[in-house]
């Protein structure tokens, strides 16, 4: 199953390329439009997030979230971000698209941070997993619209989804 853990893990990994690269500031510039931010901050955002249980990973059915792999949602009338994943897709998927969905919600939390919520055009999540990863994104990631409405806890959530 996966854990927080998993996404401290994949969110280490980051961190590190961070590190061994300068190019970072210049994909977040490509990617969610902002430049020159400074990207320290975002990941250790991001594990505060983690630890203090503002970030969470769900594992839903996927009568919850149909079709999709994963998204990301912002619990309405809170901070509280919520990872969600599918269930079924889960327990057959692959560590390497495991990786990939979980970088792609990584990069719609990334967005969230820095352009607040004005949501950044096409899939940016799906570019920053693939780009993060070293593939190239497929082309309808640039306009593709990826919000879905999921079910949560008696709640409709407008999700950024993996699909």
């Amino acid at each position: 199953m996966v854990s927080v853990d998993i996404l401290k893990v994949i969110l280490a990994r980051l961190h590190s390329w961070i590190g061994e690269t300068c190019s970072f500031d210049a994909l977040l510039c490509e990617v969610f439009g902002t430049c020159g931010v400074g990207t320290e901050h975002l990941i250790t955002d991001l594990l505060s997030s983690l630890e203090t249980g503002q970030l969470t990973i769900r594992i839903l059915a996927d009568n919850e979230v149909v079709g999709l792999r994963g998204g990301y949602a912002v619990v309405p009338h809170s901070a509280r971000e919520l990872i969600l994943l599918n269930e079924d897709w889960l327990a057959n998927a692959t560590v390497s698209e495991i990786d990939a969905v979980l970088l792609e919600e990584i990069g719609h939390a990334i967005d969230r941070r820095l352009n607040g919520d004005r949501d950044t055009l096409g899939d940016e999540g799906e570019r920053f997993s693939a780009l993060v990863r070293g593939e190239r994104p497929p082309e309808s990631a640039e306009v593709e619209n990826d919000l879905v409405t999921v079910r949560w806890e008696g709640l409709e959530l407008i999700a950024e989804a993996s699909a």
